[in-house]
């Protein structure tokens, strides 16, 4: 059996679609960085450096702790302008940082992640 094609239902074609197909488009590129977060991540890396040199030793010191500091736990988070802010900072081993992003009540509760949508009391 022949399959019909529909009818178009646009009022001035009538049997026969007269539109023009729409003309297909470029994908275009979704930037990994924003411009404004570049410079951020610039200045980040420079403190971010600094700081561990001032704490080498892991300030969470979870259970699978490595002592050594090899990064910075961010207690509030990156978002925003809570990447540059010290305040927040912790030196870490990486063992320390994934245990906290994995067990967030323990976290809490020892004081290693704070709500970076609550203001501080």
């Amino acid at each position: 059996m022949k399959r019909m094609a529909k009818q178009c239902k646009h009022p001035t074609c009538g049997e026969v679609c007269r539109r023009q197909p729409a003309p297909k488009k470029e994908p275009v590129a979704i930037k990994k960085v924003a411009n404004s977060r570049k410079e951020a991540e610039k200045q980040y890396r420079q403190k971010a450096k600094k700081f561990r040199q001032e704490h080498p030793l892991c300030e969470i010191k979870s259970s699978v702790c490595t002592r050594k500091t090899q990064g910075v736990h961010h207690v509030k988070g990156r978002l925003g302008d809570l990447l540059l802010d010290e305040k927040y900072w912790k030196g870490a081993c990486n063992a320390c940082n994934s245990y906290v992003e994995s067990h967030p009540v323990w976290a809490i509760e020892n004081g290693h992640k704070i709500s970076k949508f609550k203001p501080n009391v």
